[in-house]
């Protein structure tokens, strides 16, 4: 048998049957809780950041807005 009667579609099949996992049920659930819970504190952390991105820029307008009422109210 040379290399031109092998089929490309036969060393794929080997390949994918070399990469299949053997997990228990229970390991996958617990691997898809842990993935949940990292996306669940990656998007908590994120609304956390937009809150204070939009919490800081409203504090240094007031706080500019009122160091002007207090310079022009001393004049």
């Amino acid at each position: 048998m040379s290399q031109e009667d092998k089929n490309p579609e036969d060393d794929k099949e080997e390949i994918i049957e070399e990469f299949v996992f053997d997990i228990d049920e229970d390991d996958g659930d617990v691997g898809q809780m842990i993935v949940l819970a990292l996306f669940k504190s990656i998007q908590d952390e994120q609304r956390r950041n937009q809150f204070y991105f939009t919490l800081i820029p409203l504090a240094f307008s007031f706080g500019l807005l009122l160091g002007y009422y207090i310079s022009f109210t001393n004049l």
